[in-house]
């Protein structure tokens, strides 16, 4: 009757042919690096989205507040215009003659 070990090591060898010369432990750490690598490019691309959102709500806030003081400047500019070119009802000074 066969041992239980060889049959384990029977077993075993079977195994490690389907590894790249029978390497298990480099295998395993293939794919936590595979596993890692995969994150670490989640975690770029999260991170870019989320950097480009930032400047792009700072572009907007930039652009909302060069609007609005063109506005206000244009307003100001209007009211002053108004002021200084209105023109005013001077007054009459009768001249010397009478009919």
């Amino acid at each position: 009757m066969p041992d239980k070990s060889d049959k384990t090591d029977e077993v075993l060898e079977k195994v490690k042919t389907a590894f790249p010369n029978g390497d298990l432990d480099g295998h395993r750490k293939a794919h936590e690096k595979m596993i890692k690598d995969i994150e670490d490019r989640k975690n770029f691309f999260r991170d870019l989205v989320k950097d480009s959102l930032k400047y792009a709500l700072h572009g907007a806030w930039i652009v909302l507040a060069f609007l609005l003081l063109q506005g206000l400047q244009s307003q100001f500019a209007i009211w002053v215009n108004k002021s200084v070119d209105t023109p005013r009802a001077v007054p009459q000074v009768p001249t010397g003659s009478t009919k």
